[in-house]
């Protein structure tokens, strides 16, 4: 049995940023895609930690 996720998430790591995906369903149905970059740096990185710690649009487990 396939395994189907209702939301997901994905992280593109370069040197001076990383660009955080999240899809999540929305109300009226379909997807809904938020995209945010951070810069590498430490405030940044903060910054994302934050933020996916913190929006309803997190995903609620990682793996």
């Amino acid at each position: 049995m396939e395994t189907i996720f209702e939301r997901v998430a994905a992280l593109d790591v370069h040197k001076a940023q990383v660009t955080a995906c999240v899809r999540v369903p929305k109300a009226a149905g379909g997807r809904e895609e938020h995209l945010a970059e951070f810069p590498t740096t430490v405030r940044g990185l903060v910054a994302l930690r934050h933020r996916q710690a913190t929006t309803k649009r997190s995903c609620g487990r990682i793996t």
